[in-house]
């Protein structure tokens, strides 16, 4: 066999049946001829592992998807898996890890059972053109089943993306067909290679079925052309064999970075035309009203690889005014972006601007044809000639004047954007002034479109011919989900795909991955809608009674991606740190279906889902807070229904929904187009600014966002300057000249009344919240206590930035020459305020201040109280002493005989001479 340069080519199929489990290893020789060293072999190991338990096996150890460039179409590779064991397995999710957009997932649930070959579970395709950075190269497929044996497979695939392709010059691919006789083209091709390496370019051919009008002429193989560099490395020969020649095809270009094509096209410049958007060929406007003015499109469509111009535009009917609406690419154009020109229109009827109008390649530029219908009855036809470089094209137009007038209302039926899952429907009116009634024959859309379905009031409606009275004759009903299939880009359904989200209510620690997964394919669907110009559509109503055929009427709809959360944020005011404050947002179901909603904040979702949402939403206004408890759902945290077609209890909505949600989660299902008032709590833990998101799972959009905001914030109390702390002295200092009454020479004059000390406190708080005081104590004593007293003793709040007299008297009792004590403010927030309340006076004042207080006239009766109870408990005294001493002595005396030694009993001496038998 041969192998071409450069190219990658399947030789053999190597089969291996085991027979016993072990490890088998063995080598394949491959032997090559020319340019290859005749001696010398390409040897390949095959190593081969067999074993008998059950489980999951993949036909290949890694998904290689070789070597793509950027511009290349998506590549797309299946799974294939074998169960080898007694009972079938259930598939039941497969996703990429990490996420990768550039590698999208086809899969359904599928159960695998005990075969002998292997069964395809899911295709993956990878696409060059949205990898964006290297780490996207390499990754793995995770494969999750029910099989105990073999519960996560994983299989790792890459990918080598070569940046850069091979440019050309566009025009030096088109070549013009023009009237015979056809002489042969000869043109080079100039290539430039943007790689970073030297390309080899060592064919190029043409499709069999255009050889006989295109070859390659004056190629030297192979042609080197080096990185950043421009050769013409061969001609392109062209010849025509008919006028009307006019096709695209392909040139293959074989390098060492894979295969290039090229497309070249040959074409005549010639331009087709569609009036209102259908195959006709005449502007008909049909039996119209005296005085009234109708309007009709005409699409000059090109085809060719070329720019077109028009030099020239007339219409010979009086009553007729063209003007320029706008220029678009073709619906079947790759080009997705068209600039598109602004409108002009004649001063005149019978007349067009004479500026050139520029056609691009696969653009469709599109005219308004009016006509200004006289006052007068009678058939009237013309002709406009639109006149560019290759042609002279003419299109008829032709009407008939009644007198009488057929005016539709509105003029422009505009339908708010919608999606799939949600039908908006307008209403249709006519205003006749026709002297005999009107009956409706028929009504379509132009060009047809099964989305749009007009919907009459009743069969063969009658307008009746009332002056300057409009009659509703229907409705038009626009149902983006009609027909849509592959191009629904909203909701998960009922089905496989609808039931397996259901199960992720419960926050499984994949539930990242499958909510990328489902949000990345529809976001991908509706951007390329959006890419193709799909998203926004222009049709026409046309209605035709009985007299008046094709009424216009202009229809505009567009497609949008909707969302069931708030435009703005959940903003929380100014909350005390170690409080909380509630807000209230509303979750809105735009869509006609009931939908499930599962609301819960990012701290309680499992990690590793930030980078979705940083890239499908705008996360740059705010951070990503995970702290928990800052922001969070009041209640019970368990699972609730509030809707309006269903009454449920929560265990009610687990059977309801076979599944029981995650806990700290809120559940609930939204009825078609109805809203629902969901509670957020702010507990800041300091007093900085946090954000953060609640995600809105939900089988409509995947996933949704309420960015919510609050700001902690402390109240702060000062008195006199000074912050709560025992070392905030605040001093009452009695001095000699308050105590001047005291030195009077006689007691009688020396009588003083209570001595009071006041003192102003100035309360301020400097803070950013308010400040509620509900209480001020004197060491534990409320408002009063140890001589002290606070004067205005009501509670107060202070507002920030404000300040409070608060008054304290003390009345000493000249006992201490210095009291100290606590004063202690409550406020609602936060601990207990202390300060230190210091009153000092003279000691050498404190016996005659003392001695001059004015008693009061119980105090001598309870002096002469105490003096008699003071010498009745000393007698008492006395008396227990002498009754205690008695009875000891008297026990001391009675037992004195037997410690007595008797006189008599006269014992030997002890004598150590004796005992040791010395003599004296």
């Amino acid at each position: 066999q041969e192998i071409p340069p450069y190219e990658t080519k399947t030789l053999m199929r190597v089969s291996f049946v085991s027979h016993a489990a072990n490890n088998h290893t063995a080598f394949i020789r491959i032997k090559t001829s020319t340019p290859a060293p005749s001696n010398e072999f390409l040897i390949l190991p095959v190593e081969v592992e067999v074993t008998t338990a059950p489980g999951l096996f993949s036909s290949v150890d890694m998904i290689d998807f070789g070597t793509l460039r950027t511009m290349d179409e998506p590549k797309t590779v299946g799974i294939y898996l074998l169960n080898s064991g007694p009972k079938q397995v259930h598939v039941s999710s497969v996703a990429v890890e990490p996420g990768n957009s550039a590698v999208s997932v086809t899969f359904s649930p599928v159960v695998l059972k005990q075969l002998s070959k292997y069964s395809k579970v899911a295709s993956i395709t990878y696409s060059a053109y949205h990898v964006k950075r290297s780490r996207q190269f390499t990754g793995k497929i995770v494969i999750k089943t029910n099989s105990k044996s073999t519960p996560k497979m994983e299989i790792p695939y890459q990918a080598n993306v070569l940046q850069g392709t091979i440019a050309y010059s566009v025009s030096k691919t088109r070549f013009f067909v023009g009237k015979p006789p056809f002489l042969p083209v000869v043109r080079e091709l100039p290539i430039t290679n943007t790689f970073s390496f030297s390309v080899i370019i060592y064919d190029a051919t043409f499709p069999p079925e255009v050889q006989n009008l295109f070859s390659i002429v004056n190629f030297t193989k192979p042609a080197l052309i080096k990185p950043h560099q421009t050769a013409t490395p061969f001609y392109v020969h062209f010849v025509a064999n008919g006028s009307d020649t006019s096709l695209s095809t392909i040139l293959r270009v074989y390098t060492n970075a894979s295969i290039f094509t090229i497309p070249i096209h040959c074409y005549d410049g010639k331009i087709k035309y569609v009036v209102n958007g259908i195959e006709e060929d005449v502007v008909d406007y049909g039996t119209v009203g005296t005085g009234e003015n109708r309007t009709k499109t005409v699409k000059l469509i090109n085809n060719n690889p070329i720019e077109v111009i028009i030099t020239n535009i007339t219409c010979n009917l009086t009553y007729a005014i063209m003007k320029l609406i706008d220029t678009k690419p073709n619906n079947n154009s790759r080009h997705h972006k068209g600039t598109s020109s602004q409108s002009k229109e004649t001063d005149e009827p019978g007349k067009i601007q004479p500026d050139t109008i520029i056609i691009k390649p696969a653009h469709t530029t599109t005219f308004s044809v009016e006509v200004v219908i006289p006052k007068k009855e009678g058939q009237f036809a013309g002709e406009i000639q639109i006149t560019t470089d290759y042609e002279v094209l003419h299109i008829p137009i032709y009407f008939r004047a009644l007198d009488g007038q057929v005016t539709p209302s509105p003029l422009l039926l505009t339908f708010p954007p919608t999606f799939p899952g949600r039908t908006e429907v307008q209403p249709v009116y006519l205003h006749s002034t026709f002297s005999t009634p009107l009956n409706l024959v028929t009504v379509r859309c132009d060009p047809a479109d099964g989305r749009f379905t007009f919907r009459p009031l009743s069969s063969g409606s009658t307008v009746e011919a009332n002056t300057n009275v409009q009659v509703r004759v229907g409705s038009v009903q626009f149902k983006p989900s009609f027909g849509c299939k592959g191009q629904c880009y909203m909701g998960l359904g009922t089905g496989t795909r609808g039931t397996k989200w259901l199960s992720t209510l419960t926050l499984p620690s994949d539930v990242g991955d499958h909510d990328n997964q489902y949000a990345e394919k529809l976001q991908r669907v509706y951007d390329s809608l959006k890419q193709s110009g799909n998203t926004a559509m222009n049709v026409s109503l046309i209605i035709s009674t009985d007299l008046v055929r094709n009424i216009p009427v202009q229809m505009h709809a567009s497609l949008t991606w909707p969302s069931l959360a708030p435009d703005k944020p959940v903003k929380f005011p100014l909350t005390h740190v170690g409080n909380f404050s509630t807000k209230h947002f509303f979750l809105e179901n735009p869509a006609d279906v009931p939908v499930v909603v599962q609301v819960l904040p990012l701290s309680v979702y499992p990690p590793g889902f930030l980078d979705v949402i940083s890239d499908r939403f705008d996360t740059d206004t705010y951070s990503l807070e995970q702290s928990k408890n800052v922001f969070s759902l009041p209640g019970s945290y368990q699972p609730k229904v509030q809707c309006a077609l269903l009454n449920l209890a929560a265990h009610d909505l687990q059977e309801k929904l076979g599944v029981t949600p995650a806990d700290h989660t809120l559940v609930t299902i939204l009825g078609p187009r109805s809203r629902e008032k969901i509670t957020v709590q702010f507990s800041p833990q300091d007093d900085r600014f946090s954000s953060s998101v609640l995600l809105l799972r939900n089988n409509l959009t995947v996933v949704d966002i309420v960015a919510v905001q609050g700001q902690g914030a402390r109240g702060e109390f000062m008195l006199n300057g000074r912050k709560p702390g025992l070392d905030s002295t605040l001093l009452f200092e009695l001095k000699s000249v308050h105590l001047s009454e005291c030195h009077k020479d006689t007691p009688r004059t020396r009588t003083l009344a209570p001595i009071s000390v006041k003192k102003v406190l100035t309360a301020t708080n400097p803070g950013q919240l308010a400040i509620q005081v509900n209480s001020i104590s004197i060491s534990g004593y409320e408002c009063e206590g140890y001589g002290f007293k606070v004067l205005n003793c009501k509670s107060f709040i202070l507002n920030p930035n404000t300040s409070r007299r608060i008054e304290i008297a003390f009345t000493p009792d000249f006992t201490m020459s210095r009291v100290t004590r606590k004063l202690e403010v409550k406020s609602t927030f936060g601990p207990v305020m202390e300060f230190m309340l210091v009153a000092t006076i003279p000691p050498h004042l404190l016996p005659l201040c003392a001695a001059a207080t004015g008693r009061s006239n119980w105090g001598p009766i309870v002096q002469g109280i105490m003096a008699i109870a003071m010498g009745v408990v000393c007698v008492f005294v006395v008396m227990a002493a002498y009754s205690e001493a008695k009875k000891i002595l008297g026990v001391c005396l009675r037992d004195r005989p037997i410690f007595d030694m008797n006189a008599e009993e006269i014992g030997q001496v002890f004598d150590l001479n004796a005992i040791a038998g010395v003599k004296p």
